[in-house]
Formats: structure tokens, sequence, C-alpha cells
């Protein structure tokens, strides 16, 4: 039986780790990485966190956050120099598209949920 999957923030002595995911998947971009966001919100304001999706201690992919403060609560989306903000998962190797396909359902749910729970008043992610 395979672990549960878990999302969680990510801590800075995890950005490595999510730094090697977002360099090896094909929905991986520079805006994914930590050192873009930390530069975007330096200087643009707002502020970042990266959920990690793992199940048991395999770093599986997750989803950068950049938040913003509006009147209706925090916000989650794209801006300017960062148009592209959404879900970095890995590929699995498997000769069956079904099977790849399953899991980028169960990894997108997982991610979902999470975000959901966060209770941000808005969520865009492109």
């Amino acid at each position: 039986m395979k672990a549960a999957l878990s999302v969680q923030p990510l801590v800075e002595t995890e950005y490595r780790d999510w730094a090697g995911v977002v360099a090896a998947s094909p929905d991986g971009s520079p805006y994914a990485t930590s050192a873009y966001l930390d530069a975007l919100c330096r200087s643009a304001g707002g502020r970042f966190r990266i959920l990690g999706l793992r199940r048991g201690e395999e770093l599986l992919g997750g989803v950068p956050l950049y938040e913003t403060a509006t009147a209706a609560g925090p916000a989650v989306g794209p801006r300017l120099l960062l148009y592209y903000l959404g879900p970095v998962l890995r590929r699995f190797d498997s000769k069956y598209p079904s099977q790849q396909t399953a899991r980028t359902l169960e990894l997108l749910g997982a991610i979902a949920d999470a975000v959901e729970a966060l209770g941000f008043a808005k969520v865009v992610l492109k």
C-alpha cells in the first residue's frame, strides 16, 4: 500500500529540493523558483510560499503561491513579471498514458484541496 499524499508549505531549507523538481518538470519555469519569487516580493511587495506535495519523504511537486492583500482578503495569482503561476509536478515513467493521467489527477486534486483549505478570497493559477 502506498503512503498518503501530504501538502505542506516548504521551509527555506527545502528550496533546493524544490528547485530540482522545477528544473526536471515540463511544468517548471523560472517563475516557480523561490529565488524569483523572493526577488519579486522584495521589489513589488506581496509574499510567497511554496506548497510541497509529498508521498512519504519524496517531493512529487507542489505549487508556488504569490499572495497579495485585497479588500476581500488575501488573494493568490499572477501579476506583471509573474505571468505563469501554477502547479509543478514530477513526471513518472510509465508506458501507459492512463497511469500518467491518473497520477497527475491525484496530485492536482491534493494540491487543489490544500489551496482551498487555506481560505483565500481569490485564487488564479495559470
